[in-house]
């Protein structure tokens, strides 16, 4: 596992390397941007764009997130 310093070594080398890059994901909330993530690593960063919108708008927290019936949450994405 990394210590505090390598991450920011890492960090700071990914901001020299790529100068302009931008994450095209959409989150409000921090916690939005993990779950845009990993479905990200499913489809496009437009398509995850496109479907988490619903998601939230139906699970507004993390909680009720947390709570909802997998099935449900299936259908939204």
């Amino acid at each position: 596992m990394k210590d505090h310093q390598d991450v920011i070594a890492i960090v700071e080398e990914l901001k020299r390397l790529y100068p302009d890059a931008l994450c095209s994901l959409q989150y409000p909330k921090p916690y939005e941007l993990l779950f845009a993530v990993r479905l990200a690593a499913q489809c496009t960063d437009e398509r995850v764009n496109m479907v988490t919108p619903a998601l939230y708008a139906r699970f507004p927290t993390l909680e009720s997130l947390a709570e909802a019936d997998v099935s449900e949450v299936e259908t939204y994405i």
